[in-house]
């Protein structure tokens, strides 16, 4: 088994409190009040020039080019004349002819092309000064390519190109005189980078010092702290198309009505789902809403393709919907932003849970991909600031849930005999495996049978809940007029 690449404190060391694994970085966290920052959603797009070069240049001339523009940061800082940093939100309060003083090494031909994508970016708070400076009009396919390249190079923050950017911002807080460091090898792993000391303990504190001072610098002022991202971002999401992976589609070659009419409901809610989208940042109540309704479709759409619909596992299935539905029902009613949240975070954190488990292993299940998992640890934050929940995810039984949402009577008509399927309880051993021997003389005992093949169609059930789904999706997001055709 492949070991992660990025850090990750072993389980181990993880101190349970009660029903939670504490993460030592939340817990850090509540002692300094320290506050969290976000490479990706906050403070890339805030050097988004200087990731189109880094996309562009390889690592030394890049380096070179930045050492070029600090120079010329620090002769500022001398005379006294601004105080400049690398940031966008910065370059936006400088005079323009000290904007095109400072970016004079870039007037080489094939840089100036290969920043005229910022120019589509009409949010951008130093638009005016790049339009001046580039002089020179976007050609929008190209350019917004370039765009995604760029952000797709430096949107792992851990990765070499995304270092150097932050490295290029540390060393403006240097050239600035705005950053105080504690050694001489401390200053050569900036003033030196890439070729002094080990880097695998210098970019480690290069990102650090990105860090601390990217919301403050020495002086207390914001340089990354007062800017905006997510109108950028918004900009993207309105001006560029999402892009699939080839997963393939939702498709079967069994013809029934049930399940056209499942994968047709199942592509009218994808729709309305991507007319809903209002941002590409985390967003609990929609993804977590149409999620539960797009998965229990899913689940209706595999077990209506074949016989299953009357087999032992069609009522696994079933029981899965109907935690999705009581779950759904619950989350609706409540419709608190802290509840959505938790939810969520309750599946993070039962990933990192089962990637912790499994990355130190020499044998996994064959069923196990640890990269997958290690993804949707980190996905959202990094996994070290992740709490594990060993409980229920609101704290409540589904019981109680189900209670406090009013939808009890599907609780009390599905669950005990659909938990037998699911936990293989001895109901569901005796339904499926054994049979009743017709001997009087064996006194009518239990024999092993061939499964039981033809129990009751579980497609009615499931049918039904799925469109109860769809309409509590309707009412927190309007326009979902498809429903699963069912028959009379």
């Amino acid at each position: 088994m492949g070991k992660s690449k990025m850090k990750h404190t072993p389980l181990r060391d993880l101190k349970r409190k009660g029903k939670k694994i504490e993460s030592p970085f939340n817990k850090l966290r509540g002692v300094t009040g320290l506050s969290y920052s976000s490479w990706k959603d906050k403070r890339l797009l805030n050097c988004l020039w200087l990731c189109l070069i880094r996309t562009k240049l390889n690592q030394r001339s890049f380096v070179c080019l930045c050492h070029q523009i600090a120079d010329r940061l620090h002769r500022l800082s001398v005379h006294g004349k601004v105080e400049v940093f690398v940031t966008h939100q910065r370059l936006a309060s400088l005079d323009y002819d000290i904007f095109r003083w400072l970016m004079e090494p870039l007037t080489h031909v094939s840089l100036k092309d290969t920043l005229r994508p910022l120019l589509l970016v009409e949010t951008l708070p130093d638009l005016e000064h790049w339009r001046r400076f580039l002089q020179t009009d976007p050609e929008e396919a190209d350019d917004f390519n370039a765009l995604g390249q760029a952000v797709w190079t430096c949107f792992d923050h851990h990765s070499q190109e995304a270092t150097d950017v932050r490295w290029a911002k540390v060393v403006s807080f240097l050239a600035a005189d705005k950053l105080r460091l504690p050694s001489e090898q401390s200053v050569r792993r900036i003033t030196e980078y890439p070729d002094f000391d080990d880097q695998t303990a210098a970019r480690p504190s290069i990102r650090a010092l990105e860090i601390m001072f990217g919301d403050r610098t020495g002086s207390g002022d914001p340089v990354d702290g007062d800017f905006d991202a997510e109108p950028s971002w918004v900009f993207f999401l309105r001006r560029t198309p999402c892009i699939l992976s080839d997963r393939g589609k939702l498709d079967h070659d069994v013809d029934t009505k049930a399940v056209k009419s499942a994968i047709s409901l199942y592509g009218s809610i994808s729709d309305h789902y991507h007319s809903c989208i209002k941002t590409t940042g985390i967003d609990p109540r929609l993804e977590a809403s149409f999620g539960l309704v797009l998965f229990a479709t899913s689940l209706y759409v595999e077990i209506n393709s074949s016989s299953i619909h009357r087999l032992s596992a069609s009522r696994i299935a079933l029981r899965t919907i109907v935690e999705c539905f009581i779950n759904l029902s619950y989350l609706s009613k409540e419709d608190n932003e802290t509840i959505w949240l938790q939810f969520r975070n309750y599946g993070i954190g039962k990933a990192k849970l089962a990637f912790l488990k499994n990355v130190d292993e020499d044998k996994t299940p064959d069923f196990i991909d640890v990269e997958k998992l290690e993804f949707f640890a980190n996905e959202d934050y990094w996994q070290e600031f992740i709490d594990i929940d060993l409980g229920s995810w609101s704290s409540k039984t589904l019981r109680d849930i189900a209670v406090a949402s009013s939808v009890k009577d599907v609780y009390d008509k599905h669950y005990d005999v659909l938990s037998a399927f699911s936990h293989g309880n001895w109901l569901a051993v005796r339904h499926v495996v054994f049979d009743t021997c017709l001997n009087p003389l064996h006194r009518f005992h239990r024999v092993p049978h061939t499964p039981y093949m033809d129990m009751r169609s579980a497609t009615n059930d499931m049918g039904g809940l799925v469109n109860r789904m769809v309409d509590t999706l309707n009412t927190l997001y309007p326009g979902i007029r498809a429903r699963l055709d069912r028959p009379a």
